[in-house]
């Protein structure tokens, strides 16, 4: 039997199916927006289309059979039951969902890390004040190894009374993979709620839900299973179905307290997720078109030893070219499709680790250096400091090669010293 041939990934892989991209741009960070290829995109449109052919026959009839049919898709690919995935926009807003739909104790902690996402930890906090909790904060400071970082939870859950802890799966910034499987199970043993952020998750790597049988665990589809933005998945355990609802509380909510027969009961959970207004479902309906691609070019396995292999080669030329480092450990755990470089800052430029530990102040040397980025060098991938370093994060993906990473980093180098050295920075850190 004769060997299929796919397509051969980097540049002929986005010539045939990223068309619609800028020719001229440096994709190097997909992990902060995704890229979808035109085929699903043109999938999204279609199905906003079958929904505005008659709106009343659609939200009436159609509108659920296809939600129904997509939770089933991705229920297949993270391997759990239907009824355990709700949809959403994405992983911010379906976060927002388990956190504000528990019921909380006063005095109740909740820990998150030096690493959780802004967004998350904004909404924990939003949660604790309104709800009289405390947050604890664990210090991950990479590289560490898994034992290193299993170890440090160990100690926050004996030092604390936590009840619900935040775990990343893959953080964002540093871009460094968490032994997600074991902080799970050691969550389990000491009676805490798990939160998992896959943001970084699905398609990126594989999961098996029933298996890892964590609380609550949300997925952005669009980061890296080639669905458009707006499309995101939730597992919440069945033994927690009853006690989560949807953002916004809507038509179909239904009170923690209210007993239903064993088949409305089977399903209470996704049913109040299913209408939450009058919303265009067609991006989040395209899960199956994005399956469909992944298996035209070779299937997930394929695709995630490329982008592994790709990470690697990555950290390995960048830091050759800066003269850095590589943010990973001794046993070569912290890089997935994530790979975290240091930048190589010139002598005599001003780097103040407080001003870029200050939300108000990083954020405008963040957005300077991105529209410099992106207005004059047709590129751009996140900049922070983590440990006393500062690091660029690159997402290793099918449609670029190692010269397109070399290339961005080069000119990444140049307009992060050009503005680093200009008055506009300088008047941002008050020099």
């Amino acid at each position: 039997m004769a060997v299929k041939e796919y397509i051969e990934f980097g540049r002929p892989l986005r010539e045939k199916y990223f068309s619609h991209v800028d020719p001229e741009v440096l994709l190097v960070n997909n992990g902060a927006n995704g890229l979808a290829p035109k085929v699903v995109l043109d999938e999204g449109y279609k199905q906003v289309l079958r929904d505005y052919q008659w709106p009343d026959k659609y939200r009436k009839y159609d509108y659920r059979e296809d939600i129904d049919r997509t939770t089933k898709e991705i229920a297949r690919i993270v391997k759990t039951d239907y009824t355990n995935i709700a949809v959403g926009a994405n992983v911010t807003t379906l976060i927002n969902a388990v956190l504000r739909s528990w019921k909380w104790e006063k005095g109740e902690e909740i820990l998150i890390t030096n690493n959780s996402y802004p967004a998350i930890v904004k909404t924990i906090k939003f949660v604790a004040k309104q709800n009289d909790l405390k947050i604890v904060e664990l210090e991950l400071n990479y590289p560490l190894s898994d034992d290193e970082v299993v170890e440090k939870y160990k100690q926050a859950y004996k030092e604390n009374n936590i009840r619900l802890s935040l775990i990343d799966i893959i953080s964002s910034k540093p871009g460094v993979a968490l032994p997600y499987q074991r902080l799970i199970e050691l969550t389990r043993e000491n009676g805490i709620l798990s939160l998992v952020d896959a943001a970084h998750g699905i398609g990126l790597i594989n999961f098996n839900l029933d298996e890892l049988n964590p609380d609550f665990l949300t997925s952005d589809l669009y980061k890296w299973y080639y669905t458009p933005r707006g499309s995101a998945f939730l597992y919440v355990n069945p033994k927690h179905h009853a006690k989560i609802h949807s953002l916004p509380i809507s038509h179909f909510y239904i009170d923690s307290d209210e007993e239903l027969n064993k088949v409305a009961d089977k399903t209470r959970f996704i049913d109040q997720f299913n209408y939450t207004g009058a919303n265009l479902i067609g991006n989040i309906l395209t899960v199956q078109k994005a399956s469909e691609f992944i298996e035209e070019i070779g299937g997930l396995e394929r695709i995630q030893k490329w982008n592994f292999d790709l990470a690697k080669k990555v950290g390995a030329a960048v830091t050759e070219l800066w003269g850095t480092s590589l943010l990973e450990n001794e046993e070569g755990t912290l890089i997935s499709s994530l790979v975290s470089v240091e930048f190589p800052t010139k002598e005599g430029t001003i780097i103040r680790e407080s001003d870029w530990e200050t939300f108000n102040i990083y954020k405008f040397i963040r957005e300077g250096i991105e529209k410099k980025l992106i207005k004059e060098y047709n590129t751009t991938a996140p900049i922070f400091l983590h440990n006393g370093k500062i690091y660029i994060r690159f997402s290793a993906q099918i449609y670029s090669d190692l010269d397109d990473y070399i290339e961005s980093a080069k000119r990444i180098e140049k307009g992060v010293d050009e503005f680093l050295a200009s008055d506009a920075y300088k008047k941002i850190i008050g020099v």
